[in-house]
């Protein structure tokens, strides 16, 4: 059977991404459209998004 098609996997993607806490961008994230569309959306609806490396950052002050 064929594959479903991208805009298929970016709707799954989005509405996925709109329960979650944040946006957590990959190194590179701007090269692929799918995350650019993400990170963009995030944004635009004041949505927490930050690299991995921030978030992890964040994870451990809290921790302390």
């Amino acid at each position: 059977p064929a594959c479903p098609p991208w805009t298929e996997y970016l709707r799954l993607g989005l509405l996925a991404m709109l329960s979650c806490d944040g946006v957590a961008a990959l190194d590179g994230w701007w090269h692929s459209k799918g995350a650019r569309i993400e990170m963009f959306l995030a944004a635009d609806l004041d949505f927490p998004h930050l690299p991995v490396a921030a978030w992890v950052a964040k994870a451990k002050v809290a921790a302390e």
